[in-house]
């Protein structure tokens, strides 16, 4: 059958049953995109794209990675396995790990911090509130084996024997680009970026969980205080 009203994309006539013209702010007269039907489609600027299984991120049309994903930036993301913080993606630690300024926290441990530094600060008896203020942010000085943050905010090396004692007494805990020295104790594990006592916690992919069996008679302030004195 015949279209009785014709369409009208690019200058010339189209079928809307088996094309789809895409008309973005300022061009009135559409660019087609042939062997796509209207119905059938969505426009993601000049171009059309099947929604089903493509998605539109930032005026770019991507395949899908999962059934309902997310975009970050130009990028297509699946929320169970990632989080865009701050316009870049980062692999999600677990359903409980949010973005923080670039970085993720635990929000099960961990607050995030809009006005005060450091960002992520460890909680205190669930307490939401930030108990820490100085005056800047000491994570932006990054914190590898061969730096130390100097009381005047300034960036010291350390020298090579310093290093080597060090290395005997510390522990460099990290995940990624995040890092965490610690003074050794025996019975602690690294866990990412926390140094935990291993008779309360233990470890799964670098996400915290309490050993109930050893922890499940003692009051929650009993353990938060735990938690608070190990840093964890």
């Amino acid at each position: 059958s015949t279209i009785s009203t014709p369409f009208c994309c690019e200058g010339t006539t189209y079928d809307p049953r088996n094309d789809t013209c895409c008309k973005p702010d300022g061009n009135k007269a559409g660019i087609l995109t042939e062997g796509l039907s209207e119905r059938m489609s969505q426009c993601c600027g000049e171009k059309a794209y099947n929604p089903l299984n493509e998605i539109c991120c930032n005026q770019t049309v991507k395949p899908k990675p999962s059934h309902n994903p997310k975009c970050c930036g130009k990028v297509p993301y699946d929320e169970r396995n990632n989080v865009c913080c701050s316009n870049k993606l980062l692999k999600k630690r677990s359903p409980k790990h949010q973005c923080c300024y670039g970085k993720l926290f635990d929000s099960t441990i961990e607050n995030c911090c809009q006005n005060q530094f450091p960002r992520i600060q460890m909680k205190i008896n669930r307490s939401l509130g930030c108990e820490k203020n100085l005056p800047s942010d000491p994570t932006m000085f990054g914190n590898n084996t061969s730096e130390y943050l100097g009381a005047d905010n300034q960036i010291n090396e350390i020298n090579k024997s310093d290093k080597t004692n060090a290395s005997s007494t510390l522990e460099v805990c990290g995940t990624g680009d995040e890092t965490e020295w610690y003074h050794k104790k025996e019975g602690f594990q690294c866990c990412g970026h926390h140094y935990i006592n291993t008779t309360l916690w233990y470890c799964d992919k670098d996400k915290l969980h309490a050993k109930f069996n050893a922890l499940r008679h003692e009051p929650r302030a009993v353990l938060d205080n735990k938690a608070q004195s190990l840093g964890v």
